[in-house]
């Protein structure tokens, strides 16, 4: 299986929507909570090295989600926006 693949399992709605923690949901505008419910599984498998990033901005994704870069994607954004306390290491 390529990376490729082992990213679409996550991406192709299999898992159904990404729950989002009901305390986070007044964050979020309804675009963002759509395109979380869409893509979360994917950025939180990313995010937790559950799949490997195979492009810059997946690496770049990951770096955010540790806390070693500032968010500028709306991905980014969404991400850290949703979840800010999660914890971002420098591993």
């Amino acid at each position: 299986m390529g990376q490729e693949d082992d990213h679409s399992q996550y991406i192709n709605g299999e898992l159904g929507k990404y729950p989002i923690p009901q305390n986070r949901m007044h964050k979020l505008r309804k675009d963002e909570v759509a395109l979380l419910e869409k893509c979360g599984h994917w950025l939180e498998a990313l995010a937790q090295g559950k799949i490997t990033p195979y492009r810059p901005a997946q690496e770049r994704f990951v770096a955010v989600a540790k806390g070693r870069c500032e968010p500028k994607t709306n991905f980014e954004w969404l991400w850290v926006k949703a979840f800010p306390t999660r914890k971002r290491d420098d591993d």
